[in-house]
């Protein structure tokens, strides 16, 4: 559905969908919400999904103080029309760990802000 609503109204412009999709992008294919964006590789990508893949460290939800491991959960999804700024030098993707500039380190960073770690983008824009 979400595809199909893209598609009808967001055709031909610079789309960026940000989130918590509360969903892993790396599911096996049977289970993989995410599918048919990720198999429309011509259209859409998922540009936080070498964080996904990497280490737990820099995923957006680490799983302190909770009963269930850390996953990444907040993506960042671009239109082909953003393909080309997003290669270009000087675009960056990255879970920013906030956490790090409390006091309190994760304990106040939750307590506070969110139990979530904002993934970032920067785009560079060729003049």
């Amino acid at each position: 559905m979400l595809d199909d609503y893209i598609s009808t109204h967001f055709a031909n412009v610079n789309l960026i969908l940000v989130g918590d999709l509360n969903d892993n992008l790396n599911d096996p294919d049977t289970s993989n919400i995410f599918l048919n964006f990720i198999q429309n590789s011509d259209n859409y990508q998922f540009i936080d999904m070498n964080i996904a893949l990497g280490s737990s460290n820099n995923w957006s939800w680490p799983g302190i103080n909770s009963s269930y491991s850390a996953s990444h959960f907040d993506h960042i999804l671009i239109t082909n029309e953003l393909f080309d700024e997003f290669g270009n030098e000087g675009s960056l993707v990255q879970t920013i760990r906030l956490e790090e500039y409390f006091d309190g380190g994760w304990s106040d960073y939750e307590k506070y802000i969110s139990d979530h770690r904002p993934v970032g983008l920067s785009l560079k824009f060729n003049p």
